[in-house]
């Protein structure tokens, strides 16, 4: 027998067999896909859990890697840093959403959108801080005057 003939034979006895079943089914009043698709509308109705391919609301995602202190404490970014050690959180689920950063999605949430061109700064100089009390806004500019007067700048300079 070739190999064609044996194909053709399990298709037959499958058709036989599903036509028998069908039959049997039928006859006693058994309806089995529809008592599985019952079962499994009922489940979900009772036990539902998002599939995780579902975006999650980024405040949602935000509040899972912030480990929260009092009022004045430093409330750091338990994510991955950044190369420069800012948390940083994508802005959507999955590993291709574009990266934020953590301490910027802080200020977006408690106090509003980000005006173009202007950076939130740290008072506590932590780069994984997001507690919003230790949050400002600023420019290029008055980062780099607060840099000065908290002497985190390089001493020296060309000419000098």
């Amino acid at each position: 027998m070739s190999t064609y003939d044996e194909q053709e034979y399990q298709r037959k006895y499958r058709a036989e067999h599903r036509d028998e079943k069908r039959a049997y089914q039928k006859q006693y009043g058994i309806d089995h896909r529809a008592t599985i698709l019952k079962q499994h509308k009922e489940y979900h109705k009772t036990n539902y859990v998002p599939h995780p391919k579902q975006p999650r609301p980024m405040e949602e995602r935000f509040w899972e890697w912030v480990n929260k202190g009092g009022t004045n404490e430093c409330w750091n970014w338990k994510g991955a840093p950044n190369v420069w050690g800012y948390g940083q959180i994508r802005d959507t689920n999955g590993r291709y959403g574009k990266k934020k950063l953590a301490h910027r999605i802080s200020w977006i949430i408690h106090n509003g959108p980000i005006p173009t061109n202007i950076l939130v700064l740290h008072t506590c100089d932590n780069p994984l801080c997001v507690n919003p009390n230790h949050l400002w806004l600023g420019t290029h500019k008055d980062n780099a005057l607060d840099m000065c007067k908290k002497g985190r700048h390089t001493k020296g300079g060309w000419g000098q």
